[in-house]
């Protein structure tokens, strides 16, 4: 696992693991309490790479109970696969039980809690807040909402994940690597259509039509480029390139 870095129980003391994962989840995700559920010896490594538009993280772990009561403000939010296993999540009030595949959004500045009674994988992608607010202001409404992995737009964006990350486990080079982050921001948008806000879906039909508006009134123009448009719509750059991915 080149590309990895790699923190793991394996090797220590079975009296010492608890606390070392505490300290460990908390510093690569957000301060966090980790207690062993069943029998058995607890165990648990993580897998990290840091990408230009985000962080993947990768957790394993023999059956566990997580969970923070107190709000922390990290700067991220996080979507979290259910990779290997299953397990039960609630977060932003809601509920919801991920079987392989699904995933949700974690925001972690509020509390939460999470268990599984099997051994575990799941993928998390930690999205810098400053980004999602400028690409997607909607998805921090969307925390605990599960999306299933097994069909529609969420089953592209969990099979892209999966299939990215088995690569990431597998490939010593990966020169590829940085633009995942750009890579799962449309997959992302899509997946969360269905339970975006009316008021912001109708607001990015109303900015469409401006700007098909806008291309019709100046085609002719030579000198027009998206940065023109921009101005004329009153947004950002990215966000009129953003508009034409989508279409």
């Amino acid at each position: 696992m080149a590309l990895l870095e790699e923190m793991t129980t394996a090797g220590m003391a079975a009296g010492d693991r608890l606390m070392y994962w505490n300290d460990v989840a908390s510093r690569l995700i957000t301060p966090l309490r980790v207690e062993a559920l069943g029998e058995g010896p607890f165990n648990a490594s993580i897998y990290r790479r840091r990408l230009r538009e985000c962080e993947i993280l990768s957790p394993v772990s023999t059956p566990a109970r997580i969970f923070r009561d107190a709000e922390v403000d990290s700067g991220y939010v996080n979507i979290q696969l259910q990779h290997r296993g299953r397990s039960t999540n609630h977060t932003g009030g809601r509920t919801a039980v991920l079987e392989e595949g699904d995933f949700l959004l974690y925001d972690p500045s509020r509390p939460l809690w999470l268990s599984f009674t099997e051994p575990t994988q799941a993928i998390v992608l930690r999205l810098p807040l400053a980004r999602v607010e400028e690409k997607m202001p909607h998805l921090r409404g969307q925390v605990g909402i599960p999306v299933s992995g097994r069909s529609g737009p969420g089953a592209l964006f969990s099979n892209f994940l999966r299939q990215a990350w088995a690569e990431l486990e597998r490939d010593e080079e990966g020169e590829w690597a940085e633009s995942l982050g750009e890579a799962n921001w449309p997959l992302l948008d899509m997946a969360y259509a269905s339970t975006r806000p009316k008021a912001e879906a109708n607001r990015r039909e109303e900015r469409r039509r401006t700007l098909f508006d806008a291309v019709e009134a100046e085609l002719t123009d030579p000198d027009l480029d998206v940065h023109r448009l921009a101005r004329r719509m009153a947004v950002s750059a990215r966000y009129v390139q953003m508009l034409f991915a989508e279409m």
